[in-house]
């Protein structure tokens, strides 16, 4: 069923991220699971091997890191928790991920986006 879902992400990214490119200089992605596995954080360290299946959708960055390198100018960042360690990740010059810190029956504000 994971499998399923996780596809069925990518699948959606891969059409609407380059349509949306097209038409603005920065886009922000959504998603709960990190899509990098660099962004899978447990305890200030990367996700141990025999979880990060459970923690970080790898096949959603691989598309969208090319669409990045497909449009170099225009500036992506990546919104998503799943994780009990926060940062922040620059895959590319263009491509940004923030990883919000989870705590379970605890949520928070990390940031606040202004949009002009």
């Amino acid at each position: 069923m994971m499998e399923k879902l996780s596809q069925i992400g990518v699948q959606h990214i891969d059409k609407v991220l380059p349509e949306a490119l097209d038409q603005f200089k920065q886009v922000i992605v959504v998603t709960h699971v990190p899509p990098f596995i660099e962004a899978a954080w447990h305890e200030g360290n990367l996700s141990e091997a025999d979880y990060l299946p459970h923690f970080s959708n790898p096949s959603l960055g691989e598309v969208i890191k090319k669409h990045a390198l497909s449009y170099p100018k225009k500036k992506i960042t990546v919104l998503c928790g799943h994780t009990h360690s926060g940062g922040v990740l620059q895959i590319l010059p263009n491509l940004t991920i923030y990883a919000g810190t989870a705590e379970y029956r605890d949520p928070n504000i990390h940031g606040v986006i202004t949009v002009a």
